[in-house]
């Protein structure tokens, strides 16, 4: 007892370093108060009104869409601090740090192996994604928290419970989770079929000790019929609040079959098609981009994981699947893609799993011979991450720009003072985000004195000459490049009526010559 509790406190003194670091980490990284990009202008132009608490949070948007919940839970911190950056990233940033000490109850819970659970916890705390959608308001952060929370209530509730209260409760906490994030939708839905499947086949298989025979349907149903009753308790509440927001979203507002459908098809396939696209998610995931030998170590890896799973916790690896399983149906149905960011949580199934794979003490308690197993994993999986490039957290840490997506809030300064009817701006892209900047002043004409699409060259062979031009240049991680591309398109194409450098970029109003 001694022993295991010196394990225990070292294993919590580990905890708790890791998760002040990934604490420190989120919080520089959210403290850098980067503009707003495309994305978020996007959803939260959309949401506005129920920001303003001027309609209800399950209201579908027009163009973007967005779980009920996370959108209260902005809704909150707008009126007290207003439309700003912080203000509405706080919920995603608020979110990760959660997840850490979420991630490490689910991984101490699965896995046997003293110390071996904190693999998953160092690989969340340190990933390069999860670290940019700690300052992205979008619902990513909360989507891949709640996937942990629901994984571990899969590992933690007893299926065969009858205590109506309990079942109460767990089916208004799933009612809840499903206004939460999309994964949890996945998760009830796929919870709910997998639990009905099983109660049916142990109402036309179930076996009597005594004598299996003499049992009828009849007589097997109502030896289930409690736990059918319990079912059916736990799915309605469910059931009603997915229905009540698929609904709203999309058969009365989102433009589901235009926007999103063309949004989600430019992003590339519903449903990995073959080799290249199961890389290419594995790469977004690990930022490790992998040959087909790797790509085989993992497959054995994931095998050897669900193995254990199974043996460890019978029925519960289909529960634990079965978000996935769901993603994949509706990917392969073009109902919802299953594809890079769309399926960012399920990074938590993957390192679940795989840490799985080498837990020693699991093979060893079978069969100390089988500790060869684990040990082959294991270097399967240093094979897989031996050229991680950690170089990005010297970035994250030193380079305030390294996840800046946009430079509108810098550009609409100047707009605000040089902007006059009639001028054009130029808006690429990343810097579509004015819409932002502008929601309240409605200074820009965006339907007629903006562009956003065409490449500069090829914007400034058609523009008016008798039009002045606003151009932003910055030089950040994506456009870097096109900074000196653009500034000589200008001087040699353009007059120039006014250039401002402010320290961050470049602020240029002209004419075409």
């Amino acid at each position: 007892m001694e022993k295991i509790s010196k394990y225990c406190k070292l294993e919590l003194l580990f905890v708790v370093i890791i998760i002040a670091v990934g604490i420190l980490l989120r919080t520089k990284v959210y403290l850098t108060n980067l503009p707003f990009w495309v994305d978020e202008d996007a959803l939260l132009r959309s949401a506005k009104g129920i920001l303003e608490w001027k309609y209800p949070c399950f209201r579908g948007l027009e163009n973007e869409y967005s779980t009920p919940l996370f959108l209260l839970f902005l809704s909150f911190f707008y009126k007290i601090w207003g439309f700003n950056e912080a203000a509405l990233r706080i919920v995603p940033f608020i979110a990760s740090i959660i997840t850490l000490l979420s991630i490490a109850i689910l991984a101490k819970k699965t896995i046997r192996t003293p110390f071996l659970f904190l693999l998953p916890l160092i690989y969340i705390t340190f990933n390069e994604q999860l670290l940019f959608y700690t300052q992205y308001c979008k619902f990513y952060s909360t989507d891949f928290l709640c996937f942990i929370l629901i994984s571990i209530l899969v590992f933690s509730v007893k299926y065969e419970e009858t205590n109506k209260r309990k079942i109460i409760f767990y089916s208004v906490l799933a009612a809840i989770f499903s206004w939460c994030a999309y994964s949890a939708i996945f998760y009830i839905i796929g919870i709910c079929f997998f639990l009905f499947v099983r109660l049916i086949y142990n109402i036309l298989f179930y076996k009597s000790d005594s004598d299996e025979n003499k049992l009828n349907i009849k007589e097997k149903f109502l030896l289930n019929k409690t736990h059918l009753i319990n079912w059916i308790i736990f799915t309605v509440p469910s059931v009603i609040f997915i229905l009540i927001y698929s609904i709203e979203v999309f058969l009365r507002r989102t433009n589901y079959d235009g926007y999103l459908k063309q949004a989600w098809h430019e992003l590339g396939n519903y449903f990995p098609q073959n080799l290249n696209d199961i890389s290419c998610l594995f790469f977004y995931h690990t930022t490790v981009y992998p040959d087909n030998k790797i790509l085989l170590f993992w497959g054995i890896i994931i095998s050897l994981g669900m193995f254990v799973i199974w043996k460890k916790y019978k029925f519960r690896l289909v529960l634990f699947l079965s978000a996935m399983i769901v993603m994949l149906v509706l990917g392969a149905l073009e109902l919802y893609p299953f594809i890079e960011r769309q399926t960012l949580f399920l990074m938590t199934l993957l390192l679940i799993i795989s840490v799985n794979a080498i837990d020693f003490s699991f093979w060893i308690k079978i069969n100390k011979k089988l500790i060869i197993i684990p040990m082959v994993a294991f270097t399967m999986l240093i094979m897989i991450f031996k050229y991680y490039d950690f170089n990005y957290l010297n970035e994250v840490w030193n380079n305030k720009d390294y996840y800046r997506m946009s430079t509108a809030r810098e550009f609409y300064k100047f707009i605000e003072q040089e902007y006059e009817k009639g001028d054009m701006i130029y808006s690429q892209g990343r810097d579509a985000s004015l819409r932002i900047y502008d929601l309240d002043k409605n200074i820009i004409d965006f339907y007629n004195d903006i562009e956003e699409v065409a490449e500069f060259d090829k914007f400034l062979e058609n523009a008016d000459k008798n039009r002045n031009i606003h151009i932003y240049l910055y030089k950040y991680p994506y456009i870097a490049e096109k900074y000196d591309i653009n500034k000589k398109l200008i001087e040699d194409k353009g007059i120039k009526i006014k250039e401002i450098k402010d320290g961050k970029g470049t602020y240029i109003k002209f004419r075409i010559k």
